[in-house]
């Protein structure tokens, strides 16, 4: 995992919904964190939809219902998330 911070020993991490991007394919991008997981959960919201994508451990995602139905996706299915190292709230 890669953070932007300067902190060292044991700590919790948190990323918002909103910052982490959804793909098929690895990116190849400036962000530091990209893992492959499965989606073992859709929560519909009507315009947006919830993802639980399992690593481990579970990542909770947010994605637009257009970016669900345009990308395929569906639960039970490998996918990559990906996120910027600054996008990691350290507490």
């Amino acid at each position: 995992l890669a953070v932007a911070s300067e902190l060292r020993g044991k700590w919790h991490a948190s990323v918002r919904l909103e910052d982490i991007l959804i793909s098929h394919q690895p990116l190849h991008s400036s962000a530091r964190n990209s893992f492959c997981g499965i989606i073992n959960h859709v929560m519909d919201k009507g315009s947006t939809l919830y993802l639980t994508v399992n690593l481990p451990p579970d990542f909770t995602c947010l994605v637009t219902r257009r970016s669900f139905e345009e990308m395929g996706l569906a639960k039970n299915q490998r996918v990559y998330i990906t996120f910027k190292a600054s996008a990691i709230h350290i507490f």
